[in-house]
């Protein structure tokens, strides 16, 4: 099983990215491909302080599309797919989890769709794939009230598909690039993310949580 190679900051940067192309090119495609986090979290979204450089809307799409492409490798993997959240997801680390044939999670394991509070919408493509799991009028409300759930409450909602040391329900999605139309739904979230992304509001959001972090 990989290990997701988090920043400091247990969460997504430019290292991860490329220790995740790295894996897959290494990877035997009939082999089922598995994937958890790192030591302290499983994924606390993606990296704020790594990608506060990126201040423009072609920056913002850029690093959106080369996540996208990742995740795009990993749900048409030919042996398939499996993560086991491991503890704490957040932000971009749950919308990794749609791109998954089979996710289970630990005991401990929450769920935070926090995107909203730093001023953004899904940006890898969450509310397309995991709307694959998820009813999309709780999925939306999820992100829109920006709610952290539980292990339990991520399986009754069908984000995951059983817990450690239970019976797996053995649901499987169906891989999004069997439908022609989520490819566009994709970019269509791609395009609004960047322009948030590079909105006043967004880089003030990230701002004032960095100078939180350093008092």
């Amino acid at each position: 099983m990989h290990t997701l190679l988090l920043s400091p900051n247990h969460a997504i940067d430019f290292g991860t990215m490329s220790a995740l192309e790295a894996a897959l090119d290494a990877h035997d495609p009939e082999r089922r491909f598995e994937l958890t986090g790192g030591a302290k979290a499983f994924a606390l979204g993606g990296d704020l302080k790594a990608f506060s450089t990126l201040r423009s809307k072609d920056e913002g799409r850029a690093m959106a599309r080369r996540m996208d492409a990742i995740l795009r490798r990993i749900e048409s993997w030919p042996g398939g797919s499996r993560v086991l959240v491991n503890g704490a997801a957040y932000g971009g680390g749950v919308e990794l989890l749609g791109a998954f044939d089979e996710v289970a999670a630990v005991e401990d394991a929450v769920f935070g769709f926090t995107q909203k509070r730093f001023g953004l919408p899904p940006g890898w493509g969450g509310m397309t794939r995991l709307g694959r799991r998820v009813e999309e009028s709780v999925l939306r409300q999820c992100f829109e009230q920006m709610r952290v759930i539980d292990a339990q409450e991520a399986l009754r909602m069908g984000l995951v598909d059983g817990i450690v040391g239970g019976r797996m329900q053995g649901r499987m999605h169906g891989r999004i690039t069997d439908a022609p139309l989520h490819a566009p739904l994709i970019d269509a979230e791609i395009e609004v993310f960047a322009e948030a992304w590079a909105s006043d509001e967004h880089h003030r959001l990230v701002a004032e949580f960095l100078n939180r972090a350093r008092t």
